[in-house]
């Protein structure tokens, strides 16, 4: 058993220690989540590795695509994620319950795609997850281990690129994407 605080940490225990569950974060400070998944499963093809992230419906595909055998959101109760990993352990996938209602909710709303990769990086999303989720430019800052500057970047990008003129408008498109729940 090992664990690592960021992906450096982790690639130097790949080869030391014999795994056979990888429990993933996708938001480490030295990574891109996607990458890492890919990265981690070319090292160790056997392995079984379960994501934990904040799940929206776009954001499921390209998780699975990049690797990984099961996706567990951060709120699932640590309960569940073990289950997950008993589930994966035993040749199984596992999608959270969270996961499951989300993909439900996007096949009845056409507004929410399952089915086409975000155009968002994963940053990106997070950052308009959080501002949806009523947080402050400081807390953002914080929570994601990046200056205040760099958010204020993100949310100017994010209201060019999502064609947005207000927070309101990113809050609207957040919920319309699955991106939080209304």
């Amino acid at each position: 058993m090992g664990e690592a605080e960021c992906a450096q940490k982790a690639y130097t225990l790949i080869g030391k220690v014999p795994i056979d569950v990888v429990v993933l974060d996708l938001h480490l400070p030295d990574a891109e989540g996607l990458a890492l998944v890919s990265q981690v499963r070319e090292k160790l093809s056997r392995a079984h590795i379960l994501v934990l992230t904040g799940i929206s419906p776009a954001s499921l595909r390209p998780i699975i695509l990049a690797g990984a055998d099961g996706i567990a959101s951060k709120e699932d109760p640590a309960a569940e994620v073990v289950r997950a990993i008993r589930l994966l352990v035993a040749g199984k996938n596992y999608l959270s319950p969270d996961a499951v209602t989300r993909v439900v909710q996007a096949m009845r709303d056409p507004t929410l795609s399952i089915s086409q990769p975000s155009t968002l990086s994963e940053t990106e999303t997070n950052v308009l997850r959080l501002f949806a989720e009523g947080r402050s430019y400081k807390e953002i800052a914080d929570q994601l281990n990046l200056s205040v500057k760099s958010i204020e970047s993100y949310r100017t990008r994010l209201t060019k690129k999502l064609d947005c003129e207000s927070t309101a408008e990113l809050v609207r498109y957040a919920v319309r994407k699955g991106i939080v729940a209304p």
